[in-house]
Order: C-alpha cells, then sequence, then structure tokens
C-alpha cells in the first residue's frame, strides 16, 4: 500500500525526489560497508562482542573468558543475534547481516514518514531524518548495536500514529533488549498506553521483557552489564567533567552544552502541559507525548553523569533516536501555534545534526584511530600462533581478544572481573588522563601473562618499572594511535620470525 501511495502516477512529484534522494543515500550507505570493513573500522568494542558470541557458540556461555561466567557484553540482545547468526555463518558475518538490516530498516522507515505526513512538513522531516543519519552511519560502520534503535523507534512512532495495536510498544522493548538504558523510555510509553487504556498490550509486551529480564537473570544473576560498574570505577571521571561532558552530548566539553537547552524544552513542554491539564482538566496527548522522548533523553544524560565514563560515540544513538521521535512529533502532531517550541525544537535537531557530522568527520573520514584494531589483529594471530596455550593481557580487548583466541585477560576489567580491585589508577602519577583506561601494574603480576601488548599510553606506569622478566619488541605502526607511532609486545619467551607479523617489529 504504501509504495503505491508513493510511486503511483498521482504521486507527488517532490515526494518522489525526497524518496529518490532517501533512497541514494542509504545505497551509498550499504554499499560503503565493505570498504570500510576492509580498511578495520570495526569498533575495537564490535570485536568484544563478536569474542563473546563466539565463546557462547564454542564454550555454550556468552562471556568473554572462558571459565567467567558474568554479563561481559553491554549488550545481550545483540550478542543473542550474533549467537544465532553466527552459529550458521560466522560471527563477523553476522555483524555485517546487522548492519545491512538496520540501514535497510532506517530507509524503509525514512519513506514511510515522509509518506505519512502533510506536503507541507516533508521538508522539515527530511531535515531530521538526515540530522541523525552521520550519528546512525558512523555507528553502523563500527559494527556497534545501537544504531538498529533508531529505526525501531522511528518504526514504533509511525505505527502509533497508524493506531496499530501493540507493535509500537513491542519495537521499544526491542530497543531495551538491545540496550538497558532504553528502559526507561519502555517505562514512561508503559504510562502513555495505560493513559490510553490499552491494558492488554502492555501487559502481553510488559510479560515478554519481563521473560527477557528473567533469563538474563537466570543466566548472569543481573540485567545490568558489568561494564556499567566497571567503567564508572576505572575511569573514575570527576563528577563536574562527567557533567560537563554529558551535556555537550560528545562535543567538546567546553563548547555548546545542547544537553542544557534539552533540559530547557523539557521544563517548558512540561509546564504547559501541567497548566492545560489544570485549566481544562485533561491531558494533551501529543504533549504528553513529547514529554516521555524528552524525559527518556533527559534519563540518558543523567545516567552518563553519574556512569562518570567515557561517552564513546556509539552511545549517542539512542540519544539521538529519542529526540529524532521528539522533533517529529513536535512538528507533524504539536501545537504548531507554539512558535517557541517549534523554533527551539528545530534548533536542537540542527545542532545534534552538527555534532553528528562532526563526529562522522572526525571518527570516519579523519581519525583514523579505529584502524588499530587491524594491526591489533596482525599481532593476535601471529602470537596465537606461536603459543596457543598462553596467556596475554591488554586494555583494548577487542580485535586482540578475536584474533588471539586463548586466554586474554583485561587489565581495564571489562572481560576480566578480577581486575577491578586493582582500578582506579591515579591521576597524573599513575595515568596521563581519566580518560585512559590504563593497565594496573599489580594486575599484571596478579596475572602473570605469557604476553603483554599495548599502546605505551595504556602502560606508562609499567614502563617505569624494571621488566626483567619480558623480553620487549617494539612493532611501529603507519598510523600514529593515542599519541604513539608504534604497539609493544612484552614475550616470556623470546619471539622468533618477527616479520611474520606484517609490522615493523625489532627486539629492543
Amino acid at each position: 500500500m504504501i509504495y503505491k501511495r508513493i510511486f503511483s502516477k498521482k504521486g507527488d512529484g517532490l515526494m518522489k525526489k525526497y524518496v529518490l534522494y532517501l533512497f541514494f543515500i542509504m545505497l551509498v550507505a550499504v554499499s560503503c560497508l565493505p570498504i570500510f570493513q576492509m580498511q578495520g573500522l570495526l569498533y575495537d568494542d564490535a570485536y568484544i562482542h563478536a569474542r563473546i558470541a563466539r565463546n557462547w557458540i564454542e564454550s555454550g556461555f556468552p562471556t568473554f573468558l572462558v571459565g567467567e561466567e558474568f554479563k561481559a557484553s553491554a549488550s545481550t540482545g545483540y550478542t543473542i543475534f550474533l549467537y544465532l547468526v553466527g552459529k550458521l555463518t560466522n560471527v563477523l558475518f553476522a555483524i555485517k547481516i546487522y548492519q545491512i538490516l538496520a540501514i535497510s530498516l532506517f530507509a524503509y522507515a525514512s519513506i514511510k514518514i515522509i509518506a505519512i505526513f502533510d506536503k507541507k512538513n516533508r521538508f522539515l522531516n527530511m531535515l531530521l531524518i538526515l540530522s541523525v543519519t552521520p550519528v546512525f552511519l558512523y555507528t553502523v560502520y563500527g559494527g556497534m548495536e545501537t544504531p538498529m534503535i533508531i529505526p525501531l523507534l522511528m518504526l514504533s512512532f509511525i505505527y502509533t500514529q497508524e493506531n496499530i495495536k501493540i507493535i509500537p510498544l513491542l519495537l521499544i522493548a526491542l530497543t531495551v533488549i538491545l540496550r538497558i538504558e532504553m528502559l526507561a523510555i519502555f517505562l514512561l510509553m508503559t504510562i502513555f498506553y495505560l493513559i490510553e487504556k490499552k491494558y492488554k498490550d502492555v501487559l502481553i509486551v510488559s510479560t515478554i521483557l519481563g521473560i527477557y529480564f528473567v533469563y538474563e537473570i537466570l543466566l548472569f544473576g543481573t540485567i545490568i552489564p558489568y561494564a556499567a560498574e566497571v567503567k564508572s570505577i576505572a575511569y573514575g571521571i570527576p563528577y563536574v567533567r562527567s557533567f560537563l561532558a554529558a551535556i555537550s552530548i560528545n562535543a567538546n566539553i567546553y563548547g555548546p552544552h545542547i544537553g542544557l537547552l534539552i533540559l530547557y524544552i523539557f521544563l517548558y513542554q512540561f509546564l504547559l502541559f501541567l497548566n492545560q491539564l489544570l485549566t481544562e482538566r485533561k491531558i494533551n496527548k501529543n504533549r504528553l507525548f513529547s514529554l516521555i522522548f524528552l524525559g527518556a533523553s533527559l534519563a540518558i544524560l543523567v545516567s552518563w553523569i553519574f556512569g562518570r565514563t567515557l561517552i564513546f560515540p556509539w552511545y549517542l544513538a539512542p540519544l539521538y533516536g529519542l529526540l529524532l521521535i521528539y522533533a517529529l512529533n513536535q512538528i507533524n502532531l504539536g501545537l504548531t501555534k507554539d512558535k517557541t517550541i517549534n523554533i527551539l525544537s528545530i534548533i536542537l535537531i540542527v545542532s545534534l545534526g552538527n555534532i553528528g557530522s562532526s563526529n562522522f568527520i572526525r571518527n570516519v573520514l579523519m581519525d583514523n584511530s579505529s584502524l588499530r584494531t587491524y594491526e591489533y589483529q596482525k599481532i593476535g594471530d601471529f602470537l596465537y600462533d606461536q603459543c596457543p596455550t598462553c596467556s596475554l593481557v591488554t586494555s583494548e580487548v577487542g580485535a586482540l581478544g578475536w584474533s588471539f583466541k586463548g586466554n586474554v585477560f583485561d587489565g581495564f576489567g571489562l572481560g576480566d572481573p578480577k581486575a577491578i580491585t586493582f582500578h582506579p589508577l591515579k591521576v597524573p602519577e599513575e595515568r596521563s588522563s581519566y580518560a585512559i583506561g590504563a593497565i594496573p601494574p599489580k594486575y599484571i603480576e596478579f596475572r602473570n601473562p605469557d604476553f603483554i601488548v599495548s599502546l605505551p599510553i595504556f602502560i606508562e606506569k609499567f614502563l617505569e618499572l624494571d621488566n626483567n622478566s619480558y623480553f620487549k619488541y617494539r612493532c611501529n605502526t603507519p598510523i600514529n594511535y593515542s599519541g604513539s607511532n608504534h604497539m609493544l609486545i612484552f614475550s616470556k619467551k623470546e619471539i622468533k620470525e618477527l616479520y611474520k607479523i606484517e609490522l615493523d617489529c625489532y627486539k629492543f
């Protein structure tokens, strides 16, 4: 039906043009996938998910370190997808399928949004969709779980407007399975459904999500990812810096604080909603709907503040998805006479688009730091061939943990619960800054690994100590990573045939 509306002879010419623009953009996005992956763009954390899924297939439990049964993945839902598809093909190919699926759903949802709303708002709707596209794309290319949240929220919004039963809330429940912080929007939408007296929908979807949570508790003993605890302690970022980072939404922490604009719009909308409720004795559902998505956005910002961790680029996708739905609702279904809110909404979404575009340029087009995963894989493959029964310590455990299939001990703690007792390291005495996920020297002593692989910045304190029990090797890299043009390898046994690493490695 939707395609007949879009492509019929009587269809609007401008509409077709917008659809073609979106189709072209998404076609380019899909076409770029193999190019970026050939260059090793997958984020290090994507390989963490991949290793957990592979361990699940091979050992029967979704863990990073075989024998340590804890919730190592930040997204059990994503791990389940990689596990199921990986059993049929392979885990890395499962990531590609997930990426293509996310892009396809994003394109489909975008076309539907342009199709169902009034002609006069089509340009603004196009602008809103384009504003989240950079964040969506660089998160997709990185192989993370979060980009899928954006099209799921868009489809939930569409089906809500089409008054389709149960599906919108079910789609939001799927976002919770992908990222636990999306529980905020699920709980708020549940209240919205109860106000609309959709009791049956709430009961069914809540039961499904409840069963999933019971499954997680039986499997891990918790629904909270272990990473949430580790990052808060190991980074230990002061609350003031954490606050500034959160309200700047991963831009310069001393730059424009868009988070404060979100708070202002929320308070403004809340006061308007409250005033109407008290004076007219009725609930304005469109305004309440906007408040729900703004409130969930604020909840994510608050979680970042109290989480005291780095805000990685892929963290932005859920926030952008929520704010996109808020803006779409406001522009298409809100009180159009309220020019202040409409103007602020457009300013907000354009600002987010600017931040997203800057991140895309910095993380994809200009910053080659993600390519280090390719170098790590070379080293991991070589060392595993040298000694498959050996152990290795590092703090960037993704690509190394994927290629070195033996015991990989995570000095930062994401992959090893025993590391947390050695954190946090002091700044600047033991690490350069709070943003450094450094390896504690005492943890290395505790694990006593056969190999240590790291960029210098993550083992600064260890380099100051006498390391006479290890042979030391330097591998020059073609690009600077975190201020260094080389990686370091420490080995209990002398390494021969270094040329096989395919890097410029030598003993020092």
